[in-house]
């Protein structure tokens, strides 16, 4: 019974995640504007206008806005910190399967993301690259 009331609550978490990344409510986020119906227009973006996924998601070029993406493994840390061929430091978060979250970018050695959890501990962080899915 226990574990029907953890499923149910992460259940709802990561429903309500979900939809503030779907709906872009989200800090940072901002949306495509009418500039961009035609293939034309989409070249020739506005100064302020964010074409989808502008940038490279790397640390100097990151997606923007960032790309939607769910947690994969039973659980995932979410670090504070990460430092390429040393590793991830600073637990701050644990994030479940079937969480969404916001990912900006992807670190050179392409072992984590930088992402953002929209839930009850909202936090940018760095999560392991092999328990993301985009999509």
């Amino acid at each position: 019974m226990a574990s029907r009331t953890v499923l149910s609550r992460r259940s709802k978490v990561a429903t309500a995640a979900f939809a503030l990344l779907a709906t872009g409510a989200v800090v940072g986020m901002t949306g495509v504007g009418p500039a961009q119906a035609s293939p034309a227009s989409a070249t020739r973006a506005t100064p302020g206008t964010v074409r989808p996924m502008d940038g490279s998601g790397t640390v100097s070029d990151p997606w923007v806005p960032m790309k939607n993406a769910t947690i994969v493994c039973d659980s995932a840390t979410q670090f504070g910190n990460y430092t390429p061929g040393v590793g991830h430091s600073d637990p701050i978060n644990t994030l479940y399967r079937g969480y969404a979250i916001g990912v900006r970018y992807e670190t050179s050695d392409r072992n984590s993301v930088m992402a953002y959890y929209a839930g009850a501990n909202t936090k940018w962080g760095f999560v392991l690259r092999s328990c993301v899915q985009f999509g």
